[in-house]
């Protein structure tokens, strides 16, 4: 039993992240191959995007919705937030 609400814990909190502050529900692509790349690329997103910890409010940091609109506002965030990727 404990398990299966430890998947469950995360599974929604995967599925709120990308569906509430990534927007995917409103996404109107259906094609195949486009929705699983477009996918792909906001799992990737969401993850470069909880690695960074540089942005904050007050002592607390931002969420995810709040540093994806930073990103589009601010290059030198963007280009911060992409190098998290690269090891």
């Amino acid at each position: 039993m404990r398990w299966n609400r430890q998947y469950w814990g995360i599974e929604n909190g995967l599925h709120w992240r990308l569906d509430v502050q990534m927007g995917e529900d409103q996404c109107a692509v259906h094609e195949a191959n486009a929705a699983a790349n477009l996918a792909a690329i906001r799992g990737i997103a969401v993850s470069l995007l909880l690695r960074d910890d540089t942005s904050r409010r007050g002592k607390r940091v931002r969420g995810v919705a709040a540093k994806r609109a930073k990103a589009g506002r601010n290059v030198e965030y963007l280009e911060h937030v992409l190098s998290l990727g690269i090891s």
